[in-house]
């Protein structure tokens, strides 16, 4: 089964030792894929709709993964009953993710996809308890992602990591996507949102000094 790019990097964070839960299951297709190619002994699709329900069970019945997947019809995580130690979060909101994850059990590993307020769902995280071991931003459908692997080794962050995310050499593509976005929206923001813009320049230089340090590395 070939996935989505967008659930391929969801899946990249997931090893088969992993318990997974899949909150908002996308029609099952990332958990039919951990059953095929990661061999997960636990794996756990929910969604809140009855109509994505159906047709997850359908799609798991034709790539005959009936017998290792259980899937709930659920608020979130609400009403499950086998233990799990990793949960998924994609195709949500960033408010909608906050709400779940407050009203789930602490886990070892929580991914996290969404399309807006990255900052915000870095910021809680954190302050739940939750650290950054690895992030990717990534396009689909013209549409741009963080995709957010949490675990809960201690590390220390930034204003700035916070903000925008840490540096990495693979978003390089993705920084520069953000940076003409942040400016043709700031051509729509009118000049008495100081504030606004502001914030926005601001995300911008931050985001030129990561490619000019990618421009560093390679001149070395």
């Amino acid at each position: 089964m070939k996935l989505s790019k967008r659930l391929g990097a969801i899946a990249s964070f997931i090893d088969s030792k992993d318990k997974v839960c899949d909150v908002g299951c996308d029609h099952g297709y990332l958990d039919i894929y951990l059953a095929l190619n990661k061999k997960n002994k636990t794996i756990i699709a929910t969604d809140i709709s009855e109509n994505v329900i159906k047709t997850t069970l359908k799609n798991i019945k034709e790539y005959k993964v009936k017998d290792k997947i259980k899937v709930y019809c659920t608020d979130g995580t609400k009403n499950i009953k086998e233990k799990y130690n990793t949960i998924i979060l994609s195709g949500l909101g960033a408010y909608t993710i906050i709400n779940i994850i407050n009203n789930s059990p602490k886990v070892d590993k929580v991914i996290i996809s969404s399309n807006n307020n990255w900052d915000l769902i870095r910021k809680h995280m954190i302050h739940i308890g939750y650290y950054i071991n690895e992030e990717l931003l990534i396009e689909e459908n013209h549409k741009l992602y963080a995709i957010i692997l949490f675990d809960l080794k201690r590390r220390k962050y930034s204003k700035k990591d916070i903000l925008v995310g840490k540096y990495n050499k693979e978003n390089i593509p993705i920084y520069k996507k953000i940076i003409q976005k942040n400016k043709d929206i700031l051509e729509k923001i009118p000049y008495k949102n100081f504030r606004k813009r502001l914030s926005i320049i601001y995300i911008n230089i931050i985001l030129k000094r990561y490619l000019r340090k990618e421009n560093r590395i390679i001149r070395r």
